[in-house]
């Protein structure tokens, strides 16, 4: 059953976050004085972190929504984990923190400088823990994301993982063309510097109707 209240450590937390009634934060725009700050707006509903990006939200890096919006899309664009949990009787597909993931017990808790996510699956004897939060003093702008998957059964558990977010925005597509030409400009859409394994998204070229 849903409920929320701050704990001992003066966090706030949402137990069953998902069937809580919807609402919409912001982690923390600060990044301390030789810090970039990256804005990060989340919802109590998937993984919870809706949109970010740097400076406005026409520079983002998961493209922005309304939060009426983000309150239905989020679960789905956001970021997401697929467990492969082998057994004697073949393998079984388990997505915490999904809306139609029946019997998880979840936890949304908010502190100050970060947002911590849990989920507990009694059937599959599992617990996930997911921790967000931004950098501080680098000279650029960061969103650390940290997922952590433990066995709370008593038997040994074979897991295959894929997690990350579905679609990452490319530096230089602004909020209107996102939105209105979005299909036409995935033609400047390119990565650089995969073979170093640190890939930059960006355009190839200028998107605007100018000179």
């Amino acid at each position: 059953m849903s409920s929320c209240y701050l704990d001992d450590q003066n966090r706030f937390v949402i137990e069953d976050f998902n069937a809580f009634p919807a609402f919409a934060s912001f982690l923390p725009g600060i990044a301390g004085p030789l810090g970039v700050p990256l804005w990060a707006f989340y919802v109590n509903r998937g993984q919870a972190i809706a949109s970010f990006g740097v400076e406005t939200k026409d520079s983002p890096i998961m493209e922005f929504e309304p939060a009426n919006k983000a309150y239905q899309t989020t679960p789905t664009t956001g970021f997401r984990t697929f467990l492969k949990i082998a057994g004697e009787q073949g393998s079984v597909l388990y997505e915490p923190f999904a809306p139609w993931s029946d019997g998880d017990a979840t936890r949304l808790i908010a502190d100050m400088n970060e947002l911590q996510l849990q989920a507990r699956s009694t059937r599959h004897g599992l617990q996930t823990d997911i921790t967000y939060f931004t950098l501080s003093g680098e000279p650029f702008a960061g969103l650390v994301r940290i997922v952590t998957v433990t066995n709370t059964s008593a038997a040994p558990i074979a897991l295959e993982i894929l997690d990350g977010l579905p679609r990452v925005i490319p530096f230089g597509l602004d909020n209107r063309g996102l939105k209105e030409v979005g299909r036409t400009l995935e033609a400047w859409m390119a990565v650089f510097n995969l073979e170093q394994d640190v890939p930059f998204f960006r355009l190839q070229a200028s998107a605007g109707d100018s000179a």
